[in-house]
């Protein structure tokens, strides 16, 4: 995954949401080679009734190891995201700060949760954004894969990430994840991708409840169709 929400997290207690994004491109060449997003995102939630965030390791099959509910009245979500582009080198990260405000008697939490990624494109592709949306386009590959006579290797892109998410908070002991994943991303063409990770989690507390930190392995693959 390129980009991941803070969580899991329930909204059908949500009397109302506010929400708003915004981000720009301070950097900007013509080719779209070369470039730098920034952006922030904000977020206010109205309750009638608990919050609860959930989440599980960096493998989507997998069950769920931390989570938290909080007896809510208000809250509140800042986001923060940046990326770099240069050439076929890319860096891209977040991070979510969650203030829950909760209700008379009940103690307030606060959350985080972020990730930092950087790619390479080993066939000499970059990472495409669509400047009118704020949002990466998907990878179009400089050749797609072929065995006949235009032979071509598709995209090879290898990445590594760092993500974690922190549920812990005095009285609040919802767990903390650490992942750090490796990965190799092959495009067939713009709408063929296979995908094979390695993630190594820590948790520490979590639904789990050993108590205790626990070292977790992942290895996965994905053959996914887009149009």
């Amino acid at each position: 995954r390129e980009s991941d929400s803070f969580g899991d997290a329930s909204g059908d207690n949500a009397a109302y949401n506010i929400t708003g994004r915004i981000s720009g491109v301070p950097i900007w060449d013509e080719d779209g080679d070369n470039y730098l997003h920034l952006g922030v995102s904000l977020s206010h939630k109205e309750m009638d009734g608990s919050y609860s965030v959930s989440q599980r390791a960096e493998a989507h099959m997998a069950e769920k190891i931390t989570g938290v509910s909080v007896d809510a009245d208000t809250v509140d979500l800042i986001g923060l995201e940046a990326a770099y582009v240069r050439d076929s080198l890319y860096i891209q990260g977040e991070y979510t700060s969650t203030s829950v405000d909760g209700n008379t008697g009940i103690e307030d939490a606060d959350f985080s949760g972020y990730y930092a990624q950087v790619g390479y494109y080993l066939t000499g592709e970059h990472k495409r954004y669509k400047l009118g949306k704020g949002v990466f386009d998907k990878v179009k590959p400089n050749s797609n894969f072929n065995l006949g006579e235009d032979r071509g290797p598709g995209a090879w892109e290898v990445l590594a990430r760092y993500s974690n998410i922190d549920l812990e908070d005095d009285l609040y002991t919802g767990g903390e994840l650490t992942d750090i994943t490796l990965g190799v991303n092959w495009y067939i063409n713009p709408n063929l991708k296979v995908m094979m990770n390695y993630t190594h989690g820590e948790l520490e507390d979590g639904i789990l409840g050993s108590g205790e930190e626990e070292d977790l392995d992942y290895l996965q693959a994905r053959f996914q169709v887009t149009w």
